[in-house]
């Protein structure tokens, strides 16, 4: 290497060494520029399907922490739309249906949906879940079916066809509002030219009070004078009229018709199989002679028309209710009072009357409206109850649960019906779910226990240690307030006195409790009453009781009822006279204490008031002063637990029965 290409080789490493130095003197400027270059080219590389995957993601996160969100729910499934990917939007749709199955709606999308991306066999499941789902939902129905009759349309399965339109109008027939598919269904057959099966279906039809009913009186009744009768009549009624016929007219049998025969016609839908040079396949009709006609239609029309006429008095029966109903469909926001009123006053009326599948069909139109309203389901619930049927009362519950996840009443209701068939155990875990979900409800630590204490009763030597052990747990818990403590307390007193029939132990807990919550309104009275019905009576342990509560800080009217309940006591059962007149002189001092309550009193009293205008105030003032003198224009009030005790009446500072006297 030559010292040229040497000096090169050093000038160049030292520049390379000496390069770092130079870069303190960037312009900060330049730095930012260029890391927020790298930030937007980093950005850029980020699909939008990654984006929006995790918008989903998120999403998802805050209906976990809010299932009860509809709006929530809403933005999760527009998100999955936006997505476009099958078995993402399968999932949203399938756990959104679950949680919302009343959204006829997004049956339907899902079911579109599944048919668009070629699942023809999930579509048609989709839909049969829908009408499961919605039983009433003409809408599902008529796209159920009309999908159906693609499907099995082109493979010539009309039976299938047939047996959907069946199970249609069986379910879902009842409703006011199903005249849609009566008639889909009557034109389906009627394009087949199955005249017998459309008669079939008039029969039924002109039974129901449905909104449209008047036209399809009519429609039937130009079936009856275009057709000869042996078309679509059944074959009994047919000869039943026809033996009439016969009769009246005195024809022969040979007499009232002829007979032709003409090319059989193959019903629309029906498969055909085209054989060469095969004539036509002949088959018989009847031409009725013109009398004969004409009594087939006018004893024909008589029939229906009474139907009709029955028919009629049932609809003007309900279409003052159905008037009312002002929102049949789901929906997430409250119902109106009136239309929650005539929901319940129809659900009255059609219960009344007795007709089970008209209370079925109408409860399940409720429902729908009423989805988030728990007295709806309770109401289902115990009309099933009624009617015997303790499966489908819990169906109904575990329903209602579905949109009322909140409800207490339901949650009790579902575990009463497990006990009713001796389930504890399921018993035991609906109230067990329900506590985690809704922490906080001391009527489910109430029902818990009774549920065990009624397991431990059906032994034959109950021991109900383990019941007594969680009362106590309850009552001691620092979660327990110090009246939610009382409240648990006088649960545990009572059981021991009840059930255990250990009345030194209840006293126990309720002295115990007094201890904690000593101004206890219910404690006292509980103390009371176990004094006053010992079967070893002692009168001590009675008055002690009540001079316990009267020394309590407890507002004056309250206060006055537990004076008042004494001194009943001692009027009934007392054994020394001045005991009696000590209490009267007490007892009219609470009584002026509230007839004359100190300044300080009605000062407070009034600041409570939110502090009315001073002219109402002092209106108040001069309204209670000029009474005060009279005590017995409060006596009504003061005695008014005790209708008895408003016998007594305050006179000259004293009391007297105005019986005695």
């Amino acid at each position: 290497m030559t010292s040229r290409s040497r000096s090169r080789s050093r000038g160049s490493s030292s520049s390379r060494r000496s390069s770092p130095s130079k870069s303190p003197s960037r312009s900060p400027d330049r730095s930012r520029s260029r890391h927020r270059r790298k930030r937007l080219s980093s950005s850029r590389n980020v699909s939008p399907s990654k984006s929006s995957h995790e918008t989903l993601r998120v999403a998802w996160r805050e209906v976990k922490l809010d299932e009860n969100n509809f709006d929530i729910w809403m933005n999760v499934v527009q998100l999955a739309d936006q997505l476009n990917e099958a078995d993402v939007s399968r999932e949203v749709y399938e756990r959104f249906l679950v949680r919302y199955p009343f959204c006829y709606g997004f049956w339907k999308k899902l079911a579109d949906f599944e048919r668009r991306n070629n699942r023809f066999e999930s579509a048609l499941k989709v839909w049969d879940q829908s009408v499961t789902a919605i039983p009433l939902s003409i809408d599902l129905w008529l796209g159920y079916i009309g999908y159906a009759r693609e499907v099995y349309g082109s493979a010539g399965d009309t039976n299938s066809i047939n047996c959907l339109y069946s199970r249609a109008l069986a379910t879902a027939g009842l409703e006011f509002k199903s005249d849609s598919l009566w008639n889909h269904a009557i034109t389906w057959q009627e394009t087949r030219g199955d005249w017998k099966t459309v008669s079939e279906i008039y029969d039924k039809l002109l039974t129901i009070p449905t909104m449209m009913y008047k036209s399809h009186y009519e429609r039937f009744e130009s079936i009856i004078n275009f057709y000869e009768p042996d078309i679509f009549l059944s074959n009994d009624e047919y000869d039943e009229i026809m033996s009439k016929a016969r009769k009246h007219l005195n024809l022969g049998s040979d007499e009232c018709y002829t007979e032709e025969e003409i090319p059989e016609t193959v019903p629309q839908g029906e498969p055909t199989v085209k054989v060469e040079d095969e004539s036509p396949k002949l088959v018989k009709v009847r031409k009725h002679n013109p009398d004969v006609l004409l009594f087939f239609r006018s004893e024909l029309l008589n029939r229906r028309r009474k139907v009709h006429e029955k028919t009629m008095e049932k609809y003007n029966a309900r279409v003052g209710f159905e008037g009312q109903i002002k929102r049949p469909y789901f929906h997430v926001k409250p119902l109106e009072t009136a239309q929650l009123k005539n929901w319940k006053q129809y659900l009255h009326f059609e219960m009344d009357l007795g007709e089970r599948k008209r209370v079925l069909v109408l409860f399940e139109r409720c429902v729908i409206a009423c989805a988030l309203y728990d007295e709806i389901w309770l109401l289902y619930s115990r009309w099933a109850i009624k009617n015997k049927d303790l499966k489908e009362a819990r169906s109904i519950i575990k329903r209602g649960i579905v949109h009322c996840p909140k409800s207490l009443h339901l949650a009790l209701a579902l575990s009463a019906l497990y006990e009713q068939e001796g389930n504890y155990k399921e018993a035991l875990h609906i109230l067990d779910v329900f506590d985690r979900k809704n922490a906080g409800y001391a009527t489910i630590q109430v029902r818990r226990l009774g549920i065990q204490r009624r397991m431990e009763q059906s032994d034959s030597k109950p021991n109900y240690s383990n019941v007594i052990s969680k009362w106590e747990t309850l009552i001691h818990s620092p979660d327990s307030t110090r009246s939610l403590s009382s409240f648990y307390s006088i649960k545990l007193a009572r059981f021991h006195l009840k059930i255990r029939n250990d009345r030194k132990v209840a006293e126990k807990v309720i002295k115990k409790a007094l201890e904690r919550d000593r101004d206890n309104m219910q404690l006292h009275l509980q103390l009371i009453d176990m004094a006053y019905t010992d079967p070893e009576f002692s009168q001590t342990r009675v008055l002690e009781a009540f001079d316990s509560a009267l020394r309590a800080k407890f507002p004056p009217n309250d206060r006055l009822r537990i004076s008042q309940r004494k001194l009943d006591f001692l009027e009934d059962l007392c054994y020394d006279i001045n005991i009696l007149q000590e209490h009267y002189e007490i007892h009219h001092s609470l009584i002026k204490e509230i007839e004359n309550p100190d300044l300080h009193t009605r000062k407070r009293k009034y600041e409570r008031n939110d502090r009315r205008d001073d002219d109402r105030i002092s209106r108040g003032y001069d309204r209670r002063d000029n009474d005060r003198s009279s005590h017995a224009s409060h006596a009504p009030y003061a005695y008014a637990g005790q209708p008895q005790a408003q016998q007594y009446y305050m006179s000259n500072g004293g009391f007297y029965n105005s019986k005695m006297y």
